[in-house]
């Protein structure tokens, strides 16, 4: 548990738009289903179960903290494409946090199967409590049930289970034991009478190291095999990491100064921060596991991986043993683990038909829900392939625009017939279409044979056209043709520019092993422009023709001045960066903000993804910015035609106000 950030003001109207827009979708065919904004005020510790048996099957109950004493309860009767506020739950103390949601599974003293629990900590001067409370009406009133733990420092995030025995446990974190040594430890107590009273503290993980280690926010699952597993991150001098350990009955889980086994992944990443895991069956003996945590990192060196921080979550089918497979979460929260405001405690649930994975998420205070496939290694986009072997990537031969073009392989240059969109249609299927003609990955006749020609070709929606993405290991995927069972290849594993690419049997080689970049949708000359707003034919202007790193960038009538021009530079990662030509500064979104209504400002270069854009044409002469750190896009508040108006970033809705046209000044 950590200290949270100080909060925001929002722009009420196009959050209600933005909410309406998100609220009337419905979960279809698409890869990503639009996301869902539950409440417009600051939240915390979103919590989702699912509910099953009798009238409420299948049915979808959410909670999360307000600031303050309240928490409100939500429902969702159609796996989450829609929302409704059912229940709120006030504490008598001032304050408290990091609340949890459960529903009994079993009878247990008094309390009834279907029973739900909401459970937090609570904070009056230097006294701490859990409460728990229970609902007998799937939400809607709850009754104060008991006071499971109290303290003086500290007790935190708890979390229930059934152990082997049929009793039930709270696991929680708890700062009561620093005399000992333990920062804060994870442990765990017992009821016999469905949660009216408790037992004294069994430790579960802790280290006494006189104040460094840190473990905390425990979850704990049951796997069908009738073990348990448990995730928590160990803060300190373990960067607040992600591990797991199991137990064989769930209430002793070994030697509680074994910290257990970092979570990582075939692609050499790990979580850090925050973690939760839940678990679906999926046919396989020990069904799935799924992860997730706040940061990735990579194993070598610890460093954020901005290309999947807050991008994907992990699952493993092996009851947690050995490494995890990537796969692209459906909301997008990237984050440095210092702002609770984004990505803090997600949870993910699979859908009732176990074809899609749930996500809910606060993302700059507000909590957020989506659903995305859930065999969906790689989130649509676009992006360059990369050859292992040779670090070139996939390209259409002399970007002919017409069909039947060779693919090969060619150094990055940067234009658009070298990058792709890739959209999952379902089913694990995936098609590729080259940026440059919009026509799709094709082999040609349909060939199943090895050799058999990669070439650009009209979309005809035919299982020549589509593949399949699967992981290989250190980030990397074969790209697997789906109606012959084939994969792209280079051509005699050539790594001479212009080899052909072809579909060959897998035989595992490096000339078979393509990384997913993600790219500017579409390329740009570098150069110097005037960027132009389509709504009220204003220019980007930094105020003031300002010098100083933090101007604030606004629209303003053009009249050719030096901060109304800017120069585009491709950038190495394939993203562009905008550097006003009076103050050699970057366009940034201030702070690596996530929020919708973030200022757009100058700054010193920094390399960030904050500082990095994608352009996108929007046809008509038009162009979009997308920011590369939060997918957002360059907007006008309001949509004004005032001079002056704020540029920040918003969702992208389609208005003139997010398009703009860039010409040389």
């Amino acid at each position: 548990m950590e200290t949270r950030m100080s909060k925001f003001a929002w722009s009420g109207w196009r959050w209600l738009l933005a909410m309406v827009m998100a609220a009337t979708a419905v979960i279809g065919t698409s890869a990503h289903a639009a996301e869902t904004v539950l409440s417009n005020q600051d939240s915390f510790y979103p919590r989702m179960i699912r509910l099953t048996g009798g009238l409420t099957n299948g049915r979808l109950i959410a909670s999360h903290d307000l600031d303050g004493q309240q928490s409100l309860i939500y429902e969702s009767t159609n796996q989450g494409a829609t929302w409704t506020q059912v229940g709120s739950i006030t504490v008598p103390e001032p304050w408290h946090c990091c609340s949890g949601l459960w529903v009994v599974p079993q009878q247990l003293g008094t309390v009834a199967p279907g029973t739900l629990f909401w459970a937090t900590t609570t904070r009056n001067g230097s006294a701490y409590a859990i409460r728990i409370y229970r609902s007998t009406d799937v939400g809607r009133t709850w009754t104060s049930h008991a006071i499971a733990a109290t303290g003086s420092v500290g007790t935190w995030e708890p979390e229930f289970a059934v152990d082997a025995a049929g009793r039930l446990l709270m696991f929680y974190s708890s700062e009561e034991y620093k005399s000992g040594g333990f920062n804060q430890l994870i442990a765990h107590k017992v009821s016999t009478d469905g949660g009216l009273t408790w037992s004294a503290d069994t430790i579960d993980v802790g280290i006494s190291d006189n104040g460094d280690l840190r473990p905390g926010m425990p979850i704990v699952r049951r796997l069908p095999n009738g073990s348990y597993v448990m995730s928590y991150e160990i803060c300190g001098s373990r960067n607040c990491d992600v591990y797991l350990r199991t137990s064989a009955d769930g209430s002793n889980w070994g030697t509680a100064s074994n910290m257990g086994t970092r979570v990582e992944s075939t692609a050499g990443n790990h979580f850090s921060h925050a973690p939760t895991v839940s678990w679906m069956n999926d046919g396989s003996p020990q069904g799935r596991l799924l992860l997730i945590g706040q940061i990735v990192r990579r194993n070598a060196g610890n460093a954020i991986n901005d290309d999947v921080n807050g991008r994907i979550y992990m699952f493993n089918t092996n009851g947690g043993a050995g490494a995890w497979t990537e796969a692209a979460a459906p909301l997008v929260t990237p984050n440095f683990g210092t702002d609770p405001c984004s990505n803090y405690s997600s949870q993910l649930l699979p859908s009732t038909d176990g074809t899609r994975v749930l996500q809910m998420a606060n993302i700059a205070c507000r909590v957020q829900f989506a659903s995305a496939p859930l065999n969906h290694p790689v989130a649509d986009g676009v992006y360059r392939l990369v050859a292992k072997h040779s670090g070139q990537v996939l390209d259409v031969t002399g970007c002919s625009t017409a069909t039947g073009t060779q693919i090969e392989q060619w150094g990055w240059v940067g234009g658009d017939c070298q990058r792709w969109r890739v959209t999952n249609t379902g089913n694990g299927d995936y098609t590729l279409t080259a940026q440059h003609s919009g026509q799709q990955l094709d082999v040609d006749g349909c060939s199943t044979a090895n050799g058999g020609k990669v070439q650009t070709w009209t979309a005809v929606n035919n299982n020549c056209q589509k593949w399949r993405i699967e992981p290989v290991g250190d980030g990397y995927f074969r790209v697997v043709n789906k109606n012959s069972n084939l994969v792209l290849d280079v051509d005699a594993c050539s790594t001479t520019a212009g080899t052909k690419v072809q579909q060959w049997g897998w035989i595992g080689g490096d000339c078979q092993r393509w990384k997913f970049e993600r790219v500017s949708p579409n390329a740009v000359a570098n150069g110097t422009y005037k960027v132009i707003a389509k709504h009220s034919a204003q220019a980007l202007d930094v105020a003031a023709c300002s010098t100083a790193a933090g101007g604030v960038v606004q629209q303003w009538p053009y009249s050719g001045a030096n901060c109304q021009r800017w120069t585009v530079t491709a950038m190495p990662d394939g993203f562009y960066e905008l550097t006003s030509v009076n103050s050699g500064l970057r366009l940034e979104v201030q702070d690596a903000s996530l929020r919708m209504g973030a200022q757009v400002r100058q700054w010193t270069s920094n390399n960030a993804a904050t500082q990095r854009w994608g352009i996108e044409n929007v046809g008509s002469g038009y162009w979009r910015f997308i920011n590369k750190n939060s997918g957002r896009v360059l907007d006008v508040d309001a949509c004004s035609t005032a001079n002056g108006a704020k540029v920040q970033q918003w969702e992208w809705l389609g208005g003139d106000c997010q398009r703009w046209a860039i010409s040389a000044p």
